[in-house]
């Protein structure tokens, strides 16, 4: 079985003048061979063998060139269970910060209010995963209001 760990990372922009535009989401944007397709993603990692799902998230977030305080599992499923054995886990990242490392692919920071327009504008596809983990990030501070501040 193949399982995937997926991350929903905020990074909290004060740059940005406009003040809903300062929580932005963290998107991958990669070549994917299988899909035949540049793809707009979570950051993402297959987890290794006998590796700890939280800990696959962790690497996947370092990948973007980013790191995390801590990270809050959100939820796990199935991404195809008609045709794929494939298990996703989400977790979302807590006080996300700038790493030392520099992304082997494209990552961008996109305010979360303008998710929406600006995959569409990129024209690229887009993996489910993201509006999956988009509304789990969004359940969770809703059900969770002691968590108000995570952004």
């Amino acid at each position: 079985m193949n399982h995937l760990a997926l991350v929903v990372a905020v990074v909290q922009n004060a740059e940005t003048k406009r003040k809903d535009e300062q929580i932005q989401i963290l998107i991958a944007e990669r070549v994917r061979e299988k899909a035949g397709h540049t793809m707009l993603e979570l950051p993402s990692v297959l987890a290794e063998d006998d590796e700890k799902m939280e800990d696959a998230a962790a690497r996947a977030l370092l990948m973007t060139g980013f790191g995390a305080e801590k990270l809050i599992y959100l939820n796990e499923g199935a991404i195809q269970p008609h045709s794929s054995d494939q298990i996703a886990s989400f977790f979302l990242a807590v006080n996300v910060h700038k790493g030392e490392s520099l992304p082997p692919f494209i990552c961008h920071q996109v305010p979360i209010i303008h998710i929406g327009p600006w995959v569409f504008q990129k024209g690229l596809m887009v993996a489910p995963t993201v509006w999956a983990g988009i509304y789990l990030r969004i359940s969770f501070l809703l059900s969770n209001p002691q968590h108000g501040s995570i952004q």
